[in-house]
């Protein structure tokens, strides 16, 4: 039975806000990408959609829509073994321009404990790799990267959870 003037739990009301919200985001990010630079951060979960199949063209298409300058990449690594990259980087270039942040010592993987650092049109002034405490091994990639000619920009890409 329901009773007048119950409240929804305030993580619901923010649900619906945001969801009213993405237009009017969506928009704005649109302008951002026109004006500036677009970076980006994106959990690729290995390349395993919300239907749980493995899909690393997927995963490409998501990133060729955001159309980002910089993105971050967490998860795009196997997570046992010998952490093999689960993208295709050259067909993700092809495609978006993206090229990775040249990492040290990263073996199959694609970036630093899966985490990949992608930028198009620039230069690599700086990178350094950080070793983060925990359980899993945990890390950030620390990189400087002149865009298009811009300023150094400095970019930190880490997975904390």
């Amino acid at each position: 039975m329901h009773r007048i003037g119950r409240s929804l739990p305030a993580s619901m009301l923010l649900s619906l806000r945001d969801r009213r919200m993405q237009k009017a985001n969506a928009a704005a990010l649109k302008t951002t990408a026109t004006t500036g630079t677009l970076v980006a951060s994106y959990n690729v979960h290995k390349c395993i959609g919300v239907d749980r199949k493995f899909d690393p063209e997927r995963t490409i298409r998501v990133i060729r829509e955001i159309d980002p300058d910089v993105i971050a990449l967490q998860e795009a690594d196997n997570r046992f073994g010998d952490r093999n990259g689960l993208l295709d980087l050259p067909r993700l270039e092809r495609e978006t321009g993206l090229v990775p942040v040249p990492i040290s010592a990263t073996g199959k993987g694609h970036g630093w404990h899966g985490n990949v650092l992608l930028f198009k049109k620039g230069v690599v002034r700086d990178v350094h790799q950080i070793k983060l405490p925990g359980l899993e091994p945990r890390g950030a990639v620390v990189a400087e990267i002149d865009l298009d000619g811009s300023q150094t920009r400095r970019i930190i890409a880490a997975h904390l959870g």
